[in-house]
């Protein structure tokens, strides 16, 4: 993204790491997504990476289709219940109002 003010690129920020302004409209990347699933009884599962700490009940938006979902829990690589997720590493996210057709293989979840 391109910050208005001085003109600079930056990316995964929201203010310029030049100028210091906002930038209006930017999202943090919070996951990429590997595969989505559905889990009978469990809801609708997304498998990803963890671009940066992130938490039950935080709500990310698909850049692709601009929809909104809550995490409604986060299992780790050795199937275990946690609050939050670490950056760079792998998890799934239960997301709660998700369906098969919100998303398509590269989508990416920002906050």
């Amino acid at each position: 993204m391109r910050c208005k003010n001085c003109g600079a690129e930056t990316e995964n920020a929201k203010f310029c790491t030049y100028c210091g302004k906002s930038l209006e409209g930017a999202h943090i990347l919070a996951v990429q997504i590997l595969k989505a699933y559905t889990l009978t009884g469990r809801g609708f599962m997304v498998n990803g990476i963890a671009m940066s700490n992130i938490e039950s009940n935080d709500v990310l938006i698909n850049n692709r289709t601009n929809k909104k979902f809550a995490i409604n829990y986060i299992v780790n690589a050795k199937f275990k219940m946690t609050k939050k997720a670490e950056e760079n590493k792998e998890y799934t996210f239960c997301l709660s109002g998700a369906t098969a057709g919100d998303f398509e293989a590269g989508d990416n979840l920002v906050i």
